[in-house]
């Protein structure tokens, strides 16, 4: 008869068992994935579509990175295409030291906000743009730089420049589409562009030509010929923003504050299709300048100057491929230009479709020409950003039913 076995000895014998359960149901772990990572990565991407909430997309994102190997490069690699770099800020150290570990070959859009005088000696530039490894980024399309608060510079304090250098030096030639900055720039800050002749969108503040004798000269920017959109507060015949335009055959353009036309505007006007001068109020004349120099426009926002003494749509008519139109009106309820809306029956406007009316920043009239209905949007409507915010979003949505169409004609 056989010895009975001790306490001891069955519970080895349990744990033997338990551990080759173990073993065996950790064995599929080691062979290739049952879901393939191109499903994966499809999913990855379904998900970033719809997530809206970034702080909830960037944790979800970094918990898969973090969960597996397998996951870890196609969750960076969504995770850092668009990286916020705060300079100063405590998350600026641990994002620089993760890009120049691994990630910088990913980052697809930067923003560098914060930006100001240069650092004291003996400061960290652990959270400085110096930190950033800028060689590396080498699929970099677009680049935002936001300067810090006004106040945080001292009067007479010179522009840092360390940030353009090292655009200048480091950043790998050719690969840049779009640029804003929204303070003024001289040319010597932005020389670091002419190494990326595919530019394609420039959103500037303004350029100056600085007076000190270590200023080089008027650079004209020659090779940014592909420039198709761009953003300035006011330009004319001497700014250094003015070498942009006669450089390249603008299809967008923006002015923010002033729009003075120069005397040579229609040989640089005439490719454009978008203009933006909401800001600025047209009188006749120069709202008939503007219709007879740039005969291709499809969208055009103007304020309407007080009291007009035409009718600003028998100017407008001019324009055969006219699809839609922003008209600031200064007074209250914006009744006259609702008065003299073009209806359906009106031959003269072939291709205009809708009429976007704003009335003194207070309501927004979006008047459809086909079924004669206007739907008013004012403050209370508008969630985020106002009702300027609100034709932002309007002027980027005409702007790609432009672009489709002009695709499918291209086509």
């Amino acid at each position: 008869m056989a010895k009975p076995r001790s306490k001891k000895t069955r519970r080895l014998a349990a744990s033997a068992r338990i551990d080759d359960r173990v073993t065996i149901l950790d064995y599929p772990s080691r062979r290739s994935p049952i879901i393939p990572l191109e499903i994966i990565g499809m999913i990855m991407d379904e998900y970033v579509a719809g997530e809206s909430d970034v702080k909830t997309l960037s944790r979800t994102l970094g918990g898969l990175a973090q969960s597996s190997r397998l996951l870890q490069a196609d969750a960076e690699r969504r995770l850092y295409s668009v990286v916020k770099f705060v300079v100063g800020s405590p998350a600026a150290q641990k994002i620089a030291s993760v890009l120049r570990s691994r990630t910088a070959k990913y980052v697809r859009t930067l923003e560098i906000s914060n930006y100001g005088p240069a650092l004291r000696r003996g400061r960290s530039t652990a959270r400085n743009v110096s930190a950033l490894p800028f060689s590396l980024m080498t699929v970099l399309r677009h680049l935002e730089v936001k300067f810090a608060p006004c106040e945080l510079f001292e009067p007479g304090t010179d522009i840092n420049c360390e940030l353009f250098d090292l655009l200048r030096d480091q950043l790998p030639e050719n690969i840049l589409h779009s640029f804003v900055c929204r303070r003024a720039l001289a040319a010597s800050h932005l020389i670091f562009l002419d190494r990326h002749p595919n530019l394609k969108s420039l959103t500037l503040e303004n350029v100056y030509t600085a007076i000190q004798p270590a200023e080089p000269d008027a650079h004209d920017f020659a090779r940014l010929s592909n420039v198709v959109e761009m953003s300035v507060t006011d330009v004319d015949e001497t700014s250094q923003s003015y070498y942009f335009i006669k450089r390249s055959e603008l299809r967008y353009l923006t002015f923010t504050r002033i729009f003075s036309i120069p005397r040579d505007w229609a040989s640089h006007a005439m490719h454009l299709r978008v203009l933006d001068v909401m800001r600025i109020t047209l009188d006749q004349s120069a709202l008939e300048r503007v219709v007879d120099c740039s005969p291709q426009l499809q969208l055009l926002l103007f304020t309407l100057c007080d009291s007009p003494k035409t009718n600003p749509f028998d100017v407008l008519y001019r324009l055969e491929r006219l699809e839609a139109l922003v008209i600031m009106e200064k007074n209250l309820f914006a009744t006259y230009t609702c008065s003299v809306v073009p209806k359906d029956d009106d031959l003269r406007f072939k291709t205009l479709h809708t009429v976007l009316i704003m009335s003194k920043y207070s309501a927004a009239f979006e008047y459809c020409r086909a079924t004669g209905v206007a739907h008013m949007t004012d403050e209370s409507d508008v969630a985020v950003g106002g009702l300027l915010g609100f034709v932002s979003e309007w002027k980027a949505k005409q702007i790609r039913l432009i672009q489709n169409g002009h695709v499918e004609q291209s086509a």
